[in-house]
């Protein structure tokens, strides 16, 4: 993850998210499958406003901390299913 003082524009690309913790204090990262369950299983989020989400096809979305925490819990468990 990479840490920024201003909304990371040009990093914010398919496939990344953008942690939101202050005005000043923004994280950016790719949405690869360890990182979904490093964020589901730790404490980082711990203090997120909100979190940005650029999905493959470009569309973004907006999630509190708690619906994101929800969301990676069912991609996890999607992708687990893929797997089998």
């Amino acid at each position: 993850m990479s840490n920024y003082k201003s909304y990371p524009y040009k990093r914010f690309l398919p496939n990344s998210a953008v942690i939101c913790f202050e005005e000043d204090s923004y994280s950016w990262t790719w949405m690869t499958k360890k990182q979904k369950e490093y964020l589901a299983n730790s404490d980082y989020l711990k203090e997120a406003r909100w979190i940005d989400v650029k999905f493959s096809d470009g569309t973004v979305r907006r999630f509190t901390r708690e619906e994101f925490k929800e969301w990676l819990k069912h991609e996890i468990q999607v992708n687990e299913g893929c797997e089998r």
